[in-house]
């Protein structure tokens, strides 16, 4: 029976992360982005259920038949290891976030509106604070930075849910490519996954 694989790319287990669906020849059939595991299997058709998007992908693949196999860990499997990337914990005096960028995300992206120390949503309920706002040298929550943060980045991602985002690893050339609606126009790459997501937003929406 033919075979495809569906596995983690970026391994976020509190989080959302993509999960890919890959032939047993090594094409790539399918990306998800999923909140969960359990989704992930189901929205990719591991155990029989699944997108009939994603079916019309695999039917076409393999019309006599195929089988959907997940696999938790990719990087040491002789197919799937070259899609896998170890997603590290930003390192704070290397990786610096946007400011422009995230600021796009927060305003034309999410529809936020920027108060004194943090971004109100169209309730004006405060949430996530502005970046590097600090008063009196404390922090006083999270700051808005997804083009740093995997899982902000994710919550960008959520509201322009209902557009086809391919979210794919260059082993290549060591980047990460994302495309909107799958147009050659509306898509970004970088060697950084969210600031990877957020410019192909931006791209997607001519911000």
């Amino acid at each position: 029976m033919n075979k495809i694989y569906v596995f983690p790319v970026t391994p976020h287990p509190m989080g959302d992360c993509v999960y890919k669906a890959v032939a047993e020849d090594g094409e790539d059939l399918a990306d998800q982005v999923s909140s969960s595991e359990d989704w992930a299997k189901r929205d990719l058709g591991v155990g029989g259920e699944g997108s009939q998007y994603y079916k019309d992908r695999y039917t076409a693949k393999y019309p006599d038949g195929y089988q959907v196999e997940y696999v938790p860990d990719g990087s040491t499997h002789p197919v799937l290891a070259k899609f896998v990337q170890v997603e590290k914990a930003p390192n704070a005096d290397s990786v610096k976030p946007d400011r422009e960028l995230d600021a796009l995300m927060a305003e034309k992206v999410m529809g936020w509106a920027r108060g004194d120390y943090c971004w109100m949503d169209t309730s004006g309920v405060p949430g996530y604070q502005v970046t590097d706002y600090t008063p009196n040298g404390s922090s006083t929550g999270p700051e808005w930075n997804p083009s740093i943060d995997i899982a902000m980045a994710m919550e960008v991602v959520e509201k322009v849910k209902g557009r086809r985002i391919t979210i794919q690893w260059s082993s290549d050339v060591s980047e990460w490519c994302v495309t909107l609606d799958e147009a050659p126009t509306r898509y970004a790459h970088d060697e950084k996954l969210p600031r990877t997501i957020c410019c192909a937003v931006r791209q997607a929406k001519g911000i």
